[in-house]
């Protein structure tokens, strides 16, 4: 710690834009001194926290103050100035934390909104918005987790590399092609497990649709494999399945029937929706018919495993 003057301080690049409180400066005149240092980026001499206690000892007569000096860059220094003054004092207010957001994004683009978020106490949702607001970063691949650990942006990207290093290396370890993909090894020991199970590394309710449209052979074969395997007539299986009394018969059975019948999408549906479709929403069905055929190829395969079993 250490003593500066009163003098040398500049206020200006504060993350306080809306001023001073007066209220608040003269809670600080009447408070018991010495008052906790003040934190100054020895550099520039900015008070990066304790305006309202330099206003306070200016009030006092006071010319100098105890003071933490930090050094480094200067948009560095401006995140320690808020990290300081969203819980000490008087907190920023939210248009002040909000500022201070998006001149973080600026500076320091490859955070991750949760980063940020927890520098300037807003959530990572505000944060997303702002970033696109502002369009910052547009280009970069990766965030910066709080963790110090960079990661990307779209995760199916990562989780593809694993895919292509486990065809090319299989008997590596984990850690091995967690490095070369630069994802963790849970990551790879989740990609393994999928691509035993299902053929594809991504999740079947997480992400999988864009991989079954733009991923490799395995993934397209194993979301239309029912169809290349045997074409059948939904309707005709549909008849039997509803006359057959183990499902007339029980509530459960009866409400799983009437589910089947209004989530079974025939070929011949498919002239219907082509018209239906306005073109702005063209590219909504398609994710929709890409998450369904996923879903629908995760049911027929863990049921085949139940077949097999029985």
């Amino acid at each position: 710690m250490s003593v500066v003057k009163v003098s040398d301080l500049l206020a200006e690049g504060s993350p306080r834009s809306s001023g001073l409180n007066n209220a608040h400066i003269e809670r600080m005149v009447a408070a018991d001194w010495p008052l906790p240092p003040i934190i100054v980026h020895e550099p520039t001499m900015r008070i990066l926290d304790g305006l309202h206690r330099v206003a306070a000892a200016v009030c006092k007569g006071i010319d100098q103050l105890d003071a933490h000096l930090i050094s480094g860059p200067i948009d560095a220094a401006f995140v320690i100035a808020v990290q300081a003054n969203i819980s000490n004092g008087l907190p920023l207010t939210f248009a002040e934390r909000r500022a201070a957001a998006a001149k973080i994004l600026v500076t320091h683009p490859e955070w991750s909104d949760r980063t940020i978020g927890s520098t300037t106490g807003l959530s990572a949702k505000v944060i997303s918005r702002l970033r696109c607001s502002t369009d910052a970063d547009t280009q970069s691949n990766t965030r910066l987790g709080k963790d110090g650990r960079f990661r990307p942006v779209d995760p199916s990207d990562g989780r593809r590399r694993v895919a292509e290093l486990l065809e090319q290396m299989p008997s590596a370890s984990l850690r091995t092609i967690a490095r070369a993909a630069g994802v963790s090894p849970g990551t790879v020991r989740n990609v393994r497990g999928r691509m035993t199970r299902y053929g594809f590394p991504e999740s079947p309710t997480g992400g999988a649709e864009a991989d079954v449209s733009h991923g490799g052979s395995g993934e397209m074969q194993f979301a239309t494999g029912a169809v290349a395997e045997k074409s059948v007539d939904a309707t005709a299986v549909l008849a039997v399945l509803s006359r057959d009394p183990a499902l007339r018969m029980s509530e459960s059975g009866r409400d799983f029937l009437r589910w089947l019948h209004a989530h079974t999408v025939r070929f011949d549906d498919g002239t219907m929706i082509a018209t239906a479709v306005p073109d702005h929403c063209v590219s909504h069905v398609i994710e929709l018919a890409r998450h369904c055929s996923v879903s629908w190829a995760t049911i027929a395969h863990d049921l085949q495993q139940r077949n097999e079993a029985s």
